[in-house]
């Protein structure tokens, strides 16, 4: 092949070469296949199946760091409920103990005084004579009245209001912090069915509970002070010991 021959076959190979890069331009806008697309198309592939593994790790990352954020906020909440169970049972229990000193004051001081069918009888300052119960008795009834055994004076109708109104205050106290006790653990509960759901919206609940319990705690603190003196019980579990108490 002469020198001329060759350029003029390179010439034709350069030409053919650029109507095919021509042709695989507008098939390619055009949307059809071009044997660029065949040639390259496994590098093309497997820059996809990168960017898509790329973007999966992304994906993962993020929902790692979601839920690490999730499992610390339930972890908080849950704690923070069993802190606030052991401060509540210890108000309890100095409320009990508030409630049996309140029964065994008024069962004294009934214990002084007359009957009257078996009723504890009080004398008030204007000389009303009632009963437990409130009942006022005529002057014939008062002459019916079983004298008490107390050698001391016979305590005042005021005085058994007194001891009666502060076992109602102490019980009432009582059965507040009872509240507490059973709100809380109906909040565990719901805290338990919270702890794979994360969502929006378990996020908002559980911050919401998380709140309901501080405001438990401040206040049952307000009230017992951490300062008194009274054994600390710590709570393992997040249900609380009903205190089963009989007077």
């Amino acid at each position: 092949m002469t020198k001329q021959t060759f350029q003029a076959h390179s010439k034709n190979l350069d030409e053919k070469q650029r109507h095919q890069e021509h042709e695989d331009y507008h098939h390619a806008i055009s949307g059809l296949e071009t044997g660029r697309q065949s040639r390259f198309g496994g590098i093309h592939k497997n820059n996809q199946t990168l960017e898509k593994q790329s973007r999966k790790k992304a994906a993962d990352d993020q929902f790692l760091m979601v839920s690490q954020s999730y499992l610390a906020l339930y972890q908080q909440t849950l704690s923070n409920l069993h802190e606030t169970s052991t401060v509540v049972y210890n108000a309890m229990v100095l409320a009990s103990s508030d409630v049996y000193q309140a029964e065994q004051a008024l069962e004294q001081l009934t214990s002084q005084a007359g009957t009257y069918n078996g009723k504890a009888v009080f004398t008030s300052k204007t000389g009303e004579v009632f009963t437990q119960d409130g009942e006022k008795l005529s002057d014939e009834e008062i002459l019916d009245i079983i004298p008490s055994k107390h050698t001391g004076a016979t305590p005042s109708w005021e005085e058994y209001q007194q001891r009666v109104n502060d076992l109602n205050d102490k019980q009432r106290e009582f059965d507040r912090l009872h509240q507490h006790e059973q709100r809380l653990l109906v909040l565990h509960d719901e805290i338990i069915t919270l702890e794979k759901i994360e969502t929006p919206e378990s996020v908002q609940r559980l911050e919401k509970i998380n709140q309901e319990i501080e405001e438990i705690k401040s206040d049952v603190t307000a009230d017992y002070d951490k300062t008194q003196e009274y054994e600390v019980v710590q709570v393992q579990q997040p249900a609380i010991a009903q205190l089963d108490l009989e007077f």
